[in-house]
């Protein structure tokens, strides 16, 4: 069974995410699931936006998947295919990619996490 903070139906998170403050973007999916881990993401991406702050991905990958060591998701997807996601269990993290939250035209760090329930409430961090 794949881990439920990092994939998860569109529909049940939107609310949450609403309620939080934010809004989801350009996101990727796996089946009819939404991959919210930031290790799939390449550097910079925006998963959530608000009108004064907004979530990118930042950081290194580092996985090991069927005795390999990859440096990044795409390359150990296209070892493995689509279906070792299914195996996602399997993986090894050995280094993590984090999603930061900024607060808009600034580059300050204010908070990370990497799952959604991790996600902050947008005014505390008066984003």
């Amino acid at each position: 069974m794949l881990p439920t903070n990092i994939f998860f139906k569109q529909k049940e998170a939107e609310p949450l995410l609403s309620f939080l403050g934010w809004k989801l973007l350009k996101h990727k999916k796996f089946n009819d699931l939404i991959i919210f881990k930031p290790d799939f993401y390449t550097e910079g991406h925006i998963i959530l936006y608000s009108p004064r702050g907004h979530a990118y991905c930042s950081g290194k990958t580092i996985v090991e998947y069927n005795g390999k060591v990859y440096d990044s998701i795409s390359k150990l997807l296209e070892d493995n295919g689509e279906k070792s996601i299914a195996d996602y269990n399997s993986w090894k993290f050995i280094q993590e990619k984090e999603w930061v939250i900024t607060r808009t035209g600034q580059n300050n760090f204010l908070h990370t996490f990497t799952g959604i329930d991790g996600v902050p409430k947008t005014t505390k961090y008066r984003c």
